[in-house]
């Protein structure tokens, strides 16, 4: 203890460096252990698509590239207006379409993703599809 307030005192500075440093590390070791037991459940894998769900966490839980699924809905709905991602309910209402409708649009282009059928010119680079 005494040797935490030698530094206290001498090194102030430098402590308190040394203690965000050491609290941000931990937020992010934290935060990965986290998202990896989340996905590494099986349950949260081919989920069907409920409202709240955005792009990202669809591409996640299909492991598919979210450009990917902007390419099956058209267009790109990875930020909204306001820098909110947008959710498949509020996708699904814009485009007309039901989210039964959508989770089987997603449903056949992860297969086909998957089998490297219908989408094996998808290139990361660009994000483009070319069917």
């Amino acid at each position: 203890m005494t040797r935490i307030k030698e530094l206290w005192r001498d090194n102030r500075l430098m402590f308190i460096g040394f203690v965000l440093a050491v609290a941000i590390t931990g937020y992010f070791v934290v935060r990965t252990a986290l998202f990896t037991i989340y996905w590494a459940n099986p349950a949260n894998h081919d989920r069907e698509i409920m409202p709240w769900m955005t792009v990202r966490y669809v591409s996640h839980s299909w492991e598919i590239p979210p450009q990917m699924v902007d390419a099956i809905l058209g267009s790109d709905h990875h930020q909204s207006g306001r820098g909110r991602p947008g959710t498949m309910g509020r996708i699904a209402l814009e485009k007309g379409i039901t989210l039964i409708e959508l989770n089987a649009m997603v449903a056949a282009a992860a297969q086909a993703f998957r089998e490297g059928t219908g989408y094996q010119e998808f290139r990361h680079g660009n994000g483009q599809i070319e069917r």
